[in-house]
C-alpha cells in the first residue's frame, strides 16, 4: 500500500518581490512534490484569506507562505493556536522571519530541510491588538523600513542600507516614554526595536540574542545621537556588535509600554503602521505552530 503524503499549501502572494513570488511556486511545487502532496493558492489580496484559510484548516497539514515577511505577518494570525506549522519561503526584501528558520533558500535544499524539519512554538508579539512574528520598531527604525519601498530595485539588505543612507539627514532624536517590568525612564531616542527575533532589514541584528520561543521579547535602544554617529556606526548592526555602545541599551521584558509624539514612524515586521500614543507591547497567550532546520 502506498504511504499518503503529507498535505502542503503553498500560499504565494504574486505581489511580493516585484513578482518574485509568483515565478518561484513552480519550482516550489516541483521539488516540494516528491514529499507532500502539494496545492497552490496565488491570491494578489492578502486580505481575502477565508476561502483558503477554512480550506488550509480542515484539509492541509502545513502551510508555506511564499512572500516576504509582511505577508507572512497578515497571513499568519489565522493559525495561531492550531497544530498546523506556518513557514515563509523569502521571496520579499528582508525576509527575516525566515532566519527564524534556518532553512537554506535553494529549493531543493530547502525541500531536503523542510520535511525533516523540528517543530517549535513561536512566540508572538502584540502591539494594541495587532500582532508581530520577528520585529515592533519605533523611529528611525520604523523610518528606514518605510524608506525601503522607494528603493525595490535594490536587492536583500542593501536596499535597507540604501534608505538608511537616504534617511540618516532627516534622522532626529524623540521623547520616549518606556516603561516595563525592572524599568521606567524618559529618553531622547533615535529608535527602539523590539524583537521576537535577532534581525530585521535582511541582515541588521538589532536584538542579536532574541531567541524566539523563550516567552520574552528583547528591546534595543538607541539613544539620542547625530546623523554623523548612525553612519558612522551602522556596520556594527551586522554582526550585533552596536550593544557594546554607550548609547545603546538592551532590555527583556514580556510586557512593555511606550510613548513617544505623535506621527513618530512605527514599523510590525517592516510594515510601516500608524498607532495612536501610548502604545502596549506583550506576547500573545497563543503561539504559532512553526518548523525549524534541525
Amino acid at each position: 500500500m502506498a504511504t499518503l503524503k503529507p498535505k502542503l499549501l503553498l500560499w504565494g502572494n504574486p505581489e511580493a518581490g516585484s513578482g518574485k513570488a509568483k515565478s518561484l511556486i513552480p519550482a516550489l511545487t516541483e521539488v516540494l512534490s516528491a514529499s507532500f502532496e502539494v496545492g497552490n493558492y496565488v491570491c494578489p489580496n492578502v486580505e481575502d484569506l477565508n476561502r483558503w484559510w477554512r480550506s488550509a484548516e480542515l484539509r492541509w497539514s502545513r502551510v508555506l507562505v511564499v512572500g516576504g515577511d509582511g505577508t507572512f505577518a497578515k497571513v499568519a494570525p489565522y493559525f495561531l493556536g492550531k497544530n498546523i506549522p506556518v513557514n515563509l519561503y523569502p521571496a520579499g526584501a528582508g525576509n527575516d522571519i525566515c532566519h527564524l528558520s534556518k532553512f537554506p533558500t535553494n529549493p531543493k535544499s530547502f525541500a531536503t530541510e523542510y520535511l525533516r524539519a523540528r517543530e517549535i512554538k513561536l512566540d508572538v508579539g502584540m502591539v494594541d491588538g495587532c500582532y508581530f512574528f520577528n520585529s515592533f520598531g519605533v523611529g528611525f527604525d520604523a523610518q528606514v523600513a518605510a524608506a525601503s519601498a522607494n528603493f525595490k530595485n535594490w536587492p536583500g539588505k542593501l536596499r535597507y542600507v540604501r534608505a538608511l543612507f537616504a534617511q540618516a539627514k532627516h534622522s532626529a532624536p524623540f521623547d520616549l516614554e518606556l516603561k516595563f517590568e525592572s524599568l521606567s525612564r524618559t529618553v531622547k531616542a533615535t529608535s527602539l526595536s523590539i524583537g521576537n527575533g535577532a534581525r530585521v532589514g535582511g541582515g541588521f541584528f538589532l536584538t542579536p540574542d532574541a531567541v524566539p520561543d523563550d516567552g520574552i521579547l528583547d528591546l534595543c535602544l538607541v539613544e539620542g545621537v547625530s546623523k554623523k554617529q548612525i553612519l558612522w556606526n551602522f556596520p556594527k548592526l551586522f554582526k550585533g556588535k552596536h550593544t557594546r555602545l554607550e548609547f545603546t541599551k538592551i532590555y527583556r521584558a514580556k510586557n512593555i509600554a511606550i510613548k513617544a509624539p505623535a506621527g513618530t514612524p512605527l514599523h510590525i515586521d517592516g510594515d510601516p503602521v500608524q498607532m495612536n500614543f501610548p502604545i502596549t507591547i506583550s506576547i500573545a497567550q497563543q503561539k504559532l505552530a512553526f518548523l525549524v532546520r534541525q
